[in-house]
C-alpha cells in the first residue's frame, strides 16, 4: 500500500519521550495545523533525525498519517538561532506552549504558523535584533495569537500592529508607546479564557 508523504515546515512546540527511543512531538504545522507525530528511535545517539527535532526547533518535516497519529519520515533543520540567547528561548518557550493549547489537533490555522515564524525569524536575525524590543515582540505575538484565535475583541489603537504578521525594529518601536495597554488587554483575555497563566507574560 503506497503512502502520501506529506511535507510541511514546522515548529516543534514541545516533545516527550517515548519507549526505547521514540519521541512523541507536538508540531505547529504551515499546512495542517496543529498535530501529534511519532518520531521513531530519534532519542538514540545514532539516530540522523535527533538534531532536527528538538523542542522549539523550526524544521522541514516529512510526514505519513498512520491510523492513530502522523509518522515522522524525514527532517531537516530550517532554523535554532532563536533558541541561542535565554531570553530569546524563554520567548518562544512561552508563546509554543501558548499554541498548543489555542488549537485543536488537525486543525489548520496558517495564521497561528505565520504569526510564530515572524517570531522566531525576528529573534534569529542577531544582526538586526534588539534585545529589548524582545518583549514587545512576545506581547504583540501573543495578542496576535489571541485575536487570530477568537478570544481577543477588535481594539482600534492595536489593530494595525495585530492584523499583520511581520515583525520588524521599526513596527516595535511604533509599538513601544501603546504596549502598556497592549499588555492590560492581553492580561485580561488571558484571565478571562482561563487558556495561560498570566504569571507567564514578562
Amino acid at each position: 500500500m503506497a503512502y502520501h508523504v506529506h511535507t510541511t515546515r514546522a515548529l516543534i512546540l514541545k516533545s516527550r519521550g517515548e519507549g526505547e527511543g521514540h519521541k512523541i512531538l507536538h508540531l505547529l504545522t504551515e499546512d495542517l495545523g496543529v498535530l501529534t507525530a511519532h518520531a521513531q528511535s530519534v532519542r538514540v545517539l545514532k539516530s540522523k533525525l535527533r538534531y532536527h527535532l528538538q523542542d522549539y526547533t523550526l524544521s522541514r518535516i516529512s510526514l505519513v498519517r498512520g491510523r492513530s497519529l502522523w509518522r515522522v519520515t524525514g527532517a531537516e533543520t530550517i532554523s535554532r538561532a532563536h533558541t541561542r540567547l535565554p531570553y530569546s528561548r524563554a520567548i518562544t518557550a512561552r508563546l509554543c506552549s501558548l499554541a498548543f493549547v489555542l488549537t485543536l489537533p488537525d486543525d489548520p490555522h496558517t495564521d497561528l504558523f505565520q504569526d510564530l515564524f515572524a517570531l522566531v525569524e525576528y529573534l534569529g536575525a542577531e544582526d538586526i535584533v534588539r534585545e529589548e524590543l524582545a518583549p514587545h515582540a512576545e506581547l504583540l505575538t501573543l495578542l496576535r495569537m489571541l485575536a487570530r484565535a477568537g478570544f481577543l475583541e477588535e481594539h482600534t489603537s492595536l489593530s494595525r500592529f495585530i492584523s499583520s504578521h511581520s515583525l520588524s525594529n521599526a513596527l516595535l518601536d511604533e509599538f513601544v508607546p501603546i504596549s502598556p495597554s497592549g499588555f492590560s488587554l492581553a492580561e485580561e483575555t488571558l484571565t478571562r479564557a482561563q487558556v495561560m497563566d498570566t504569571a507567564m507574560l514578562y
